[in-house]
């Protein structure tokens, strides 16, 4: 007999500091529980931000790392350097976080 999968969701929004930058605008997060797997899980897609762990503090932490690389990927590269669907997320990222070139 196969086993219901059992999900919470739960939002969540990062302020203050994050992955190293300073958040101008809360960047909201769905905050998933897998009680099957005991893994949660945070989202952002259009952000393209995930992150998952063991506990709520593991997923928000990859999502910190993810986040940075992100920055580091699409923020500080130039446009000419980018696709049209990497610089649309170039400037949703600009939204939320303050950066120094």
């Amino acid at each position: 007999m196969e086993k219901t999968l059992e999900i919470r969701s739960f939002k969540h929004e990062i302020t203050g500091q994050f992955g190293g930058y300073k958040i101008k605008t809360p960047i909201p997060l769905e905050i998933e529980y897998d009680h099957n797997t005991d893994i949660w899980c945070v989202e952002n897609p259009n952000l393209e931000l995930y992150g998952c762990g063991k506990t709520l503090e593991e997923a928000l932490k990859d999502a910190e790392e993810v986040f940075q690389a992100l920055i580091e990927t699409y923020v500080f590269e130039k446009d000419e350097n980018l696709a049209e669907d990497a610089k649309k997320l170039k400037k949703a990222l600009l939204k939320h976080v303050e950066v120094n070139p």
